[in-house]
């Protein structure tokens, strides 16, 4: 019975892959096991989101089980950053998008990297949301460059234009640069949702 999740009843209808026939009792010797894996992959298709735990590793990436299913997860495809050892992962599951499916060599490939950059992708839109022209708020100065200052609102990245920091120069007398990690006050000037891009001023602000 351990193959089964709870003691089958008479007369139910199940599926069970048939392992070898014992001759010498007449008997075809069954298995659930092989059954439960070959519905579940049946039931499988591209950009499907299911729960995947990690067997182990290979040359190429992960090896995956998914309800008995055996599955394949590239390097590349275990984060949004790059992985270089990935025997961490092991024993670890996580959710996953099916991205190929080949019913004939029984071949699955995955990636957890689709599923975070979804959920990235989901969690900056609610961000951009909740922004609103005039705002002023506390952020962090993440990159600096010729456009100007990059600054990490809290799940989302604004940009102080360096005519607007040249500006703010001139009028506090500062002639340092805004420096990577340095805490800043800044007032939200424009937030374009469609092209994911928030236009800030810290004419208002000042370094924290």
């Amino acid at each position: 019975l351990g193959q089964f999740e709870r003691a089958p009843r008479v007369g139910s209808i199940m599926d069970f892959v048939i392992n070898r026939l014992d001759e010498s009792e007449g008997l075809y010797i069954l298995s659930r096991e092989g059954a439960v894996g070959r519905t579940t992959f049946d039931q499988l298709y591209r950009g499907a989101v299911v729960e995947a735990r990690v067997t182990g590793t290979n040359k190429g990436g992960l090896d995956l089980d998914i309800k008995g299913v055996r599955a394949f997860m590239p390097i590349s495809q275990i984060d949004t950053r790059r992985i270089e050892d990935a025997t961490p992962f092991v024993g670890k599951k996580f959710q996953v998008e099916v991205t190929r499916v080949d019913r004939d060599d029984q071949n699955l490939v995955v990636s957890r990297r689709a599923v975070l950059e979804q959920e990235e992708y989901e969690q900056k839109g609610n961000a951009l949301a909740r922004l609103s022209e005039g705002e002023i708020l506390k952020g962090t100065v993440v990159k600096v460059n010729n456009h100007g200052a990059f600054v990490n609102l809290g799940g989302v990245e604004g940009l102080i234009h360096q005519s607007k920091l040249d500006t703010w120069r001139r009028e506090t007398g500062r002639r340092e640069d805004l420096q990577v990690g340095a805490e800043v006050e800044v007032e939200i000037q424009r937030v374009d949702t469609e092209r994911e891009r928030i236009s800030l001023d810290i004419k208002r602000g000042t370094v924290i």
